[in-house]
């Protein structure tokens, strides 16, 4: 589950735009074509033109498999994490239609053809692809080392023109079993000391929208499932912690009856490490957060 949290945040955006698509805080891309300017003049071209490749290998490191369309544009946004979104929207030439007639079951044949000839090169090209019944759209993904792209490929229309719409945003791929380093780099700008598995352990890691106990910053979450010994792993980590110079600070939860910890090297200075184990999860969960212990104690 490295992508729990933007995977949410992916969905939400597509329920609203799904029969209008639209970019979620998205802006018309300087460069690009426009759907009345062009794209391509050719028709059933593939070719993106160059300020769009350039565009991709910017934000993605990589220039996606290219569409057939008689014409495309493409909105830029930055999503709640500060990565990069990209909504590429492409035309073919007689087919328009009123938003509210655009995405019905069966769509439109020229348009199903485009997505069914683009999941194919997908496909070809490495992609690992997917089927979201409930949003009537493929989830396409490519990892390379460390980092991914997550591409969402769906039919609908935009400004009342039916259109073959291509929604991706880059990751940082948090392989289930291994401390998340490239994450927390990524998220926090440094790492901080590594839990041990133990036997029969798994771990699990995404990054998490910020809310108020981040300072409204996104954060690193980190789950270790399998637990033999719930009574004792926060002690493990803290111990972990303490060997690498950090402070550790303990409290009981009277509710659970398990310690909760707060690890810092700097009292005032980010990150701190809130970590606790969960009875009605049975996990026990790591958070890194981008602030200090001070603010996240209150004081």
């Amino acid at each position: 589950m490295p992508k729990t949290m933007k995977m949410k945040k992916v969905l939400l955006c597509l329920a609203a735009s799904l029969l209008a698509l639209g970019g979620c805080n998205a802006k018309p891309s300087e460069g690009g074509s426009l759907p009345s300017e062009g794209g391509s003049s050719s028709p059933l071209s593939s070719a993106w033109d160059e300020n769009t490749r350039a565009i991709m290998m910017r934000d993605f490191g990589m220039v996606f498999p290219e569409a057939r369309h008689d014409s495309f544009s493409i909105e830029e946004g930055v999503d709640e994490y500060g990565d990069p979104t990209l909504w590429v929207y492409c035309f073919f030439n007689g087919h328009t239609s009123t938003v509210q007639n655009s995405g019905e079951e069966g769509g439109d044949e020229v348009i199903q053809a485009a997505i069914t000839d683009y999941i194919d090169t997908l496909s070809l090209s490495n992609w690992a692809v997917n089927y979201n019944d409930s949003y009537s759209a493929y989830v396409c993904d490519y990892e390379t080392g460390s980092q991914g792209v997550e591409m969402w490929v769906l039919e609908g229309a935009v400004n009342g023109k039916e259109a073959l719409g291509i929604y991706a945003y880059p990751y940082v791929v948090a392989h289930e079993g291994a401390w998340p380093s490239d994450l927390i780099q990524k998220v926090i700008g440094g790492d901080v000391p590594h839990y041990v598995l133990q036997d029969g352990e798994s771990m699990q890691s995404w990054e998490q929208e910020g809310d108020g106990s981040s300072g409204n910053k996104p954060y690193v979450g980190i789950a270790i499932t399998g637990v033999a010994d719930p009574e004792n792993i926060g002690a493990r980590y803290a111990n972990i912690c303490q060997a690498a110079g950090y402070t550790v600070l303990i409290a009981e939860d009277e509710d659970s009856g398990y310690d909760d910890f707060l690890a810092f090297e700097d009292k005032a200075s980010a990150p701190c490490i809130y970590s606790y184990y969960d009875a009605d999860y049975t996990a026990f969960y790591i958070f890194v957060l981008p602030i200090s212990a001070s603010a996240f104690m209150g004081n």
